[in-house]
């Protein structure tokens, strides 16, 4: 609507302007001259609505991501798991085609997502006092996971299994 606008309101000013002149070659050289100026605002207007646009979308894409974690995360049975892991590439994929993420915001948001539901999953079998689950899990995902984060995690995973250890000792 910024585009129809500005053509609007500056197609009606220069008219309005070119009917002051008494001469045809000035009214002639008038239009010529403000139609450069006519094209460079309007091109800048498209660039701010283009701006303005990539902004809400790329929000829109923020919240689809920490939906899609959530239903990863909480996910009950792999196909469901699998699903939103599969929409999640073609969220971003299709931001990236769009032109709304760039190749490397594309794959630093892949990156980053991918790390953020590994760690989810590893914290969601420490809490559930699973340490065998969160070691496979590292194992399988852990490099998806920043190092130091990976390193935390690993520790707090090898804490649980040897006080698991210690206790069975213990008890025998």
């Amino acid at each position: 609507t910024f585009d129809k606008r500005y053509t609007e309101k500056m197609t009606a000013a220069r008219a309005a302007a070119a009917q002051m002149l008494g001469s045809k070659s000035d009214r002639a050289l008038f239009e010529a001259d403000t139609g450069v100026d006519f094209e460079r605002g309007r091109s800048q207007i498209l660039a701010a609505a283009r701006g303005k646009e990539v902004i809400a979308k790329k929000a829109v894409i923020s919240q689809s991501l920490d939906n899609l974690s959530d239903t990863a995360r909480d996910a009950m049975d792999e196909p469901t798991r699998a699903a939103a892991i599969g929409t999640v590439r073609e969220l971003i994929d299709g931001a990236k085609n769009e032109g709304i993420l760039d190749p490397l915001e594309a794959e630093n948001q892949r990156t980053k997502w991918a790390g953020d539901i590994a760690t989810q999953w590893v914290t969601g079998a420490l809490n559930r006092e699973d340490p065998g689950a969160a070691a496979k899990i590292l194992d399988q995902y852990g490099n998806m996971i920043d190092w130091k984060t990976r390193d935390a995690l690993e520790a707090r995973t090898k804490g649980v299994l040897d006080t698991r250890e210690a206790v069975a000792g213990i008890d025998m």
